[in-house]
Parts: C-alpha cells; structure tokens; sequence
C-alpha cells in the first residue's frame, strides 16, 4: 500500500513538473531538472529486497523536462531473508513487442536522458531499436555516468542493469 501510493505521489510530482515544463512560452529554456532516485521511494519505510530496484529516467530538452519510472522487462533477483538465500526469476514481454511501453514524447529525440538509479547499480549495457526494427537490428551502448545518448529517431530502449550479485534487471522505454 505504502509503495502504491509513493508511486501515485511520484507521478502527480512528475505530471505537475512536466506541465510547468511544457508550458514555458515555447522560447525559454525550461529550468534544470532536479530530478532525486529517493523521490520514488519516499513515503516508504522499507524498501522490500526482495524486489528490484525503481529505475528512473529525466530527461531536458530545452523545451521539455521531466522524469519517469521505467516498467521492468524481465529480471533475476536475489537476497536473503531469515539467513536464507532467496532468488526469483521473472521473465516478461520483449520490448518491441510490447504495444503498452512507456513513452516519453520529446521534440527533439537527438539528446541524451539520464539513468536515476538505485546505488547499488554496478554497469548498464542499453540496447537500441530503432521503432518498427527486428530483433537482430539493434544497437549497443554503455552509458557513462548514467547518460543515455538518443538516437536522433523514435526508437525503443532496453536498459540491462547489473546490481552486482547475479542481479540483473531489465527495464525499458520509447523515446519518440
């Protein structure tokens, strides 16, 4: 209940800063987004470990700034509880089969979104689509310092987060 409604609060908190964003008179540059990973999570008293973690996006283009939490796409978790290891595996849909992936509409795709990522976040490898593209026509990056560069086309992007451990988390998005 309590991280339903942190979520709830996150995406109102999200919404309102992306309107004022978009409404800036067209010639201003909007103001710097001053986006925190602990946004998601506050309101929570305990983060469950046996769940992954929240991955979040911001993004500022000049004309529109905002963040996001990414949808996970698969992922294996593992952690202890009672002394006891314990591990799940969770496969899901593959993200360019997926009509529902969140969106985040930019007038100008040819920029970069930065990863808001919980700290245990080892390395992230991002795999790349252009929209409407196979599974075999894909694109590799490694972001430094959590910096996703866009493709300058609407395309789907698949983030593999590596918490270090054998966890490993999917998560992905539509940048258009």
């Amino acid at each position: 209940m309590k991280k339903t409604l942190a979520l709830i609060i996150l995406a109102l908190l999200l919404l309102l800063s992306a309107c004022s964003g978009a409404n800036n008179g067209g010639n201003e540059t909007a103001p710097e987004a001053d986006f925190s990973y602990d946004i998601a999570y506050e309101g929570v008293a305990e983060v469950d470990p046996s769940e992954p973690p929240i991955m979040q996006i911001s993004y500022d283009n000049g004309e529109l700034a905002g963040a996001t939490t990414l949808a996970t796409y698969g992922y294996s978790w593992t952690w202890k509880e009672n002394g006891k290891t314990q591990s799940k595996v969770v496969d899901a849909i593959h993200p360019l089969d997926d009509p529902d992936i969140r969106s985040i509409r930019l007038t100008d795709t040819d920029g970069t979104v930065k990863m808001l990522a919980d700290a245990r976040l080892v390395e992230a490898r991002v795999s790349v689509w252009a929209l409407g593209a196979g599974y075999d026509d894909v694109n590799i990056l490694f972001p430094e310092d959590g910096v996703i560069e866009l493709s300058p086309e609407p395309s789907i992007y698949e983030i593999q987060a590596d918490y270090g451990d054998d966890n490993v988390v999917n998560y992905a998005f539509l940048a258009e």
